[in-house]
């Protein structure tokens, strides 16, 4: 008896060593495999649905990482709509989406040895994509480290941050597309930036909320600062929002208020929305609660809209 005791330890023994040796494996093909959603956005009106922003990591020669990024249309109820739309494929990028009636902009950066920052454009209609790449203003030596993107009266308006591999303060770029990926505004320096969350068309320029870092991951301030529309800012930014763990931002316009949306919490976050109040909102300021729009919300895709003049969640 002693001895099949023996026997099984010995065996259950080896077992778990082949899974230490395997688990890594498993994982990298995981990881090769998995498909990252990012953020959904909405269509101003409901029968036009939504979009989806996909992302998967991929493999590519000599088993650097790469990315696959495609377009997929909703339709009303948020179900599939013909084909996604490749837009990228290459080196692995950082994306994010800004939609308007009929088409879509997907912003990409990336850093490393070859930085760059591209913006595709995308027909709703036809599935057709453009990529535009878009020159850097930033010196010698900095990165991209982040993007927003929003619509705007004539197309999209496209903002990213560089930093130098030393830290320092990162600096904003601008640049203005038409929706066939014709250029408005060339790339153009809006000096020093915040930290990059969502931008929104406020009417008479952007209302741009950015993250402001607490001692912990759970200490994250969303704060507002308004821009003209070349890009500069027109005062020093204001808390907007209490400290969380702050996920996804997403910025409309609600009763011509620009508002943020955003995830917030850890293990299972809330959607609350809070808007920028640039009457009374001052740095240093505690902000009024956020209004909490779906609680203990799963992390799928979500979008708002405005409809009947109020503020409407869209999740699938």
């Amino acid at each position: 008896m002693r001895a099949r005791s023996l026997s099984l330890a010995l065996l259950g023994l080896l077992v778990s060593l082949l899974s230490i040796a395997v688990a890594p494996v498993r994982k990298a093909r995981a990881a090769d495999e998995a498909k990252v959603t990012e953020p959904m956005r909405a269509l101003p009106d409901e029968a036009q649905g939504a979009v989806l922003l996909q992302s998967s990591t991929t493999t590519l020669p000599a088993g650097k990482m790469g990315a696959l990024v495609k377009v997929q249309p909703l339709d009303a109820k948020l179900a599939n709509k013909g084909t996604a739309t490749k837009v990228y494929e290459g080196p692995y990028v950082v994306s994010t989406l800004a939609v308007r009636p009929g088409s879509a902009a997907v912003l990409m950066y990336r850093g490393g040895a070859t930085p760059f920052v591209k913006v595709g454009l995308v027909d709703l209609a036809n599935g057709k994509s453009t990529v535009v790449d878009l020159p850097r203003t930033a010196g010698a030596g900095a990165m991209p480290t982040g993007a927003v993107a929003c619509a705007d009266a004539d197309g999209f308006t496209v903002l990213w941050q560089e930093q130098g591999a030393g830290g320092g303060s990162a600096t904003g770029t601008i640049a203005k597309l038409k929706p066939d990926g014709t250029i408005r505004l060339k790339p153009t320096s809006v000096g020093p930036i915040w930290s990059l969350g969502a931008i929104v068309d406020d009417g008479r320029g952007y209302t741009l909320a950015v993250r402001y870092d607490g001692q912990a991951p759970d200490q994250t301030r969303i704060a507002f600062v308004t821009l003209t529309y070349d890009g500069k800012p027109e005062q020093h930014p204001w808390w907007g929002a209490r400290p969380a763990m702050v996920g996804e931002i997403q910025m409309t316009m609600v009763k011509g208020v620009a508002t943020a949306i955003y995830r917030a919490g850890d293990e299972k976050p809330s959607i609350l929305a809070t808007f920028a109040d640039k009457d009374n909102g001052q740095w240093g300021k505690e902000a009024e609660p956020s209004k909490v729009l779906a609680s203990k919300s799963p992390a799928s895709a979500f979008g708002v809209r405005v409809k009947a003049s109020a503020l409407e969640l869209v999740q699938r």
